[in-house]
């Protein structure tokens, strides 16, 4: 309008600019009818709270342009009604939850129903922190008192929620932190065909580990015994991390070993034991020689084991080159034909000569497999048990 006015826009005296002033005044506001329309209609798609208040950041500083700002005021009424059902749909989800609370497959029971809580205080928390930004009108109303007495009650309810789980957990930790390290680091199954190894790592332990990093990741204070216990966390972590390739390297050895190997390996299997003791019956969790004894352990099991593998390849060898003396038969000869004497005296005398290279050099691979197994074992040729 204005960059096509023939006169001084700047000269007060001039008439027409009045007529053009009123005329930009009309074009704003149908452009602020037509926004007003426009969120409004947004507004009634909008199927949470927050998503009206999401819409309305949007359009931060349109909306206190009068018209808008009474059109959005008729929806005052609109906005509590939906966060009153909001506020229902919670109180349903919470107390059909609160006895056993659906929380993630990886989070502790304790922390987990805390998290789980959180998130519906979350929920019900910040609408009401926007609506008491509205305009104090809003809330003053009877449908505004409803919603902010509702709002008080969901929300002491899960505060306590919140509450008496952190102070179970409390209890239950105190109860049994300390006493689950003094557990000897190992024990074995009983009942078995084999006496398989276990890391005696309690899951009581595993668990309070959890629930103090969950905890602190809620920002929520933990006891101090359980923190001390948790300063630990990637100690036992390593240690509980060796231990298990200890004890699965073992097992596999007791489950593999034959009859005929066992006196080759009984020295070693006795050494291994002897160090294992350590952790069935002296150590535990507050131990100080663990490092050492895990590193003594481990290069036991692992050379007996190497030895034990070593042996089953040059065996499984041998068993191969054996196995190529019955693939070829004696003699290969044309079954339609007929052969004179000396012919079937000469192919005999082929085949025998063939037979003999291909068993000497078979001979020879197995004579290398035995060196490499006596060698690996470290024994004479004349003990009994080799």
């Amino acid at each position: 309008v204005f960059k096509q006015a023939d006169y001084d826009i700047m000269d007060v005296e001039s008439k027409k600019f009045d007529d053009d002033f009123y005329t930009f005044r009309c074009c704003i506001n149908e452009l602020e009818r037509r926004l007003a329309s426009i969120i409004v209609q947004a507004f009634d798609d909008s199927t949470t709270v927050l998503g009206c208040f999401k819409l309305f950041d949007a359009f931060e500083g349109l909306l206190e342009r009068e018209i808008i700002l009474s059109d959005l005021e008729k929806k005052n009424t609109d906005l509590l009604n939906s966060y009153a059902d909001d506020l229902r749909s919670v109180q349903e989800i919470f107390m059909g939850g609160q006895e056993d609370p659906p929380i993630s497959d990886n989070a502790p029971p304790h922390a987990g129903a805390v998290f789980w809580s959180r998130g519906l205080i979350e929920r019900v928390e910040e609408p009401m922190t926007r609506l008491k930004g509205v305009g104090k009108s809003v809330l003053e109303s009877e449908e505004g008192k409803e919603v902010v007495r509702a709002h008080a009650a969901i929300m002491a309810s899960l505060k306590e929620f919140e509450v008496v789980h952190i102070d179970n957990w409390c209890m239950e930790q105190s109860s049994t932190g300390q006493e689950k390290l003094k557990m000897n680091l190992l024990r074995r199954e009983e009942g078995g065909s084999h006496a398989f190894l276990r890391v005696n790592f309690d899951p009581a332990l595993i668990c309070l580990l959890r629930e103090v990093k969950y905890f602190l990741m809620l920002n929520i204070e933990v006891p101090e015994s359980a923190t001390k216990i948790f300063e630990k966390n990637e100690t036992f972590r390593q240690q509980t991390g060796n231990l298990d390739m200890i004890v699965n390297t073992y097992n596999k050895i007791l489950e593999t070993l034959l009859d005929v190997e066992r006196p080759l390996l009984q020295a070693k299997m006795d050494d291994i034991d002897k160090f294992l003791g350590k952790g069935l019956k002296s150590l535990t969790w507050k131990s100080a020689a663990i490092n050492e004894f895990i590193q003594n352990t481990m290069t036991r099991v692992e050379e007996t084991d190497m030895i034990l593998r070593t042996i089953k390849d040059n065996v499984a060898k041998t068993k191969k080159v054996l196995k190529t003396f019955t693939e070829s038969l004696m003699i290969d000869r044309n079954i339609t034909k007929t052969y004179a004497m000396d012919q079937w005296q000469e192919i005999i005398k082929k085949s025998i000569s063939t037979r003999y290279a291909i068993i000497q050099k078979g001979g020879t691979l197995i004579h290398e497999n035995l060196v490499n197994s006596n060698e690996a074992l470290k024994v004479k040729n004349s003990n009994k048990n080799w």
